[in-house]
């Protein structure tokens, strides 16, 4: 039996048409052709308009995107409905660190064993191409405020982050 691959793509800043969601939607895009992968996505990330992919939305209201955990959580149900056993995980490189530990930590509250990939091209890029001061979510619009930030929530216990970002 062959196995079902889920792509996942975490947007980074708003709106879709920032340079980071743009880069991010091309790899995505390119991840779910080459591997005929199901995507799941936030609506600022601008996926090929190709009829065949097969995609799936986070639950959002326009402005007011999820926050990482909680996109987390719903990948996890997405792919228990739809029987994906891999994922591939495409996101800025700033933002690796935070989908890693809470996909990891959804999992396992989950029980669900999957390998989590993060697309290759990902790893290799550099950090400024992630931030835009087009972005209307400060936090992404330059490396010193997303740094301050993610500072705090990798020191918060995961408990506490967790009432935060659900």
């Amino acid at each position: 039996m062959e196995s079902r691959i889920g792509v996942v793509a975490f947007a980074f800043g708003t709106p879709r048409d920032i340079r980071s969601n743009r880069i991010i939607g091309k790899f995505a895009t390119r991840e779910a052709r080459e591997r005929g992968a199901l995507v799941f996505t936030q609506l600022d990330v601008p996926i090929g308009l190709d009829v065949s992919l097969d995609i799936t939305y986070a639950k959002e209201e326009r402005g007011s995107p999820p926050p990482t955990l909680r996109i987390a959580r719903e990948v996890a149900k997405w792919m228990i409905r739809r029987d994906i056993d891999e994922l591939i995980v495409v996101c800025a490189k700033p933002h690796m660190w935070r989908c890693k530990r809470d996909l990891s930590r959804v999992f396992k509250d989950e029980i669900l064993v999957r390998p989590i990939r993060f697309c290759e091209e990902i790893k290799t890029s550099q950090n400024n191409v992630w931030f835009c001061y087009e972005s209307t979510q400060k936090r992404t619009q330059t490396w010193w405020r997303w740094h301050w930030r993610e500072i705090i929530l990798k020191l918060l216990p995961f408990r506490i982050y967790s009432c935060i970002a659900s």
